[in-house]
């Protein structure tokens, strides 16, 4: 999403999630891939992760945002 990282968090499952100034992404460890989420909210400048019960929260310059992990599971 952006070179510069602004958080990162390695969730209950091992999951990585980075939050940048564009965004958030999950790295693949096995693949050696980053995807980024496709979130529908008005800044993308992300602050911070914190995953509680398969929630990530999110925050960014204008908010908060829920995140539920079963939208990524395999």
């Amino acid at each position: 999403a952006d070179n510069q990282v602004n958080c990162l968090l390695i969730d209950a499952n091992g999951e990585v999630w980075v939050g940048s100034m564009n965004g958030i992404c999950e790295y693949d460890a096995q693949e050696d891939a980053i995807e980024a989420l496709p979130l529908q909210i008005t800044s993308h400048n992300i602050c911070g992760i914190v995953e509680h019960q398969r929630i990530l929260w999110i925050t960014s310059t204008e908010g908060i945002v829920r995140y539920p992990l079963e939208k990524v599971a395999e």
